[in-house]
């Protein structure tokens, strides 16, 4: 791994921590509208549910996908940071989102009705190759498939938190796509 690679994957794992809202645990929920917001009592439509349910499941994905690949081992380290920050921005986001569902009353059991999986078929041999490759393209799709829930509930939801963090998880799902498709280009 050359001294480039670790540049551009420190440069990028800065510019997640910063889209994906890291600080303080109580300034990051507050500023996301888990705690003391009255935005996140406001309206809110079916749509908003259904994101919230969506993007935690999704988000409960990718935990999975990333920790089931740290625990084989033979991932390159400028990956496995890569994996362990996305990693940690989809736990604060779950957080915020099961607060939401709680605060709209949202029993569980209506919110998994909601739930559905998104990523379809992964890449063509995405199960060959390195275990840093296999990793990085089952990432690139899953996280094109958050970008596709994300633009939903900006299409058409209505509660202004969950707007907010649609467009956050955007913005830093689609740098960590360049990010992706740099280390698999290498």
């Amino acid at each position: 791994m050359n001294h480039r690679y670790l540049a551009v994957a420190a440069a990028t794992l800065t510019a997640i921590a910063l889209l994906s809202g890291c600080a303080p645990p109580d300034h990051r929920a507050t500023s996301l509208g888990q705690r003391g917001s009255s935005a996140q009592s406001a309206a809110y439509n079916g749509t908003d549910v259904a994101f919230a349910t969506e993007m935690i499941d999704h988000h409960e994905q990718a935990i999975a996908i990333v920790d089931g690949a740290l625990a084989a081992g033979g991932v390159e380290p400028a990956v496995a940071d890569l994996a362990k920050a996305i990693r940690a921005a989809d736990e604060s986001e779950i957080g915020v989102m099961t607060a939401w569902l709680e605060s709209w009353n949202v029993a569980s059991a209506d919110a998994e009705r909601g739930r559905t999986v998104l990523d379809g078929a992964s890449r063509a041999g995405a199960d060959r190759g390195t275990p840093s490759d296999v990793l990085l393209e089952r990432m690139v799709d899953h996280q094109a498939a958050a970008i596709r829930i994300c633009r939903h509930e900006l299409d058409e939801g209505k509660n202004s938190v969950a707007l907010k963090l649609a467009q956050r998880i955007i913005d830093a799902r689609t740098a960590q796509l360049e990010q992706l498709e740099r280390l698999l280009a290498r």
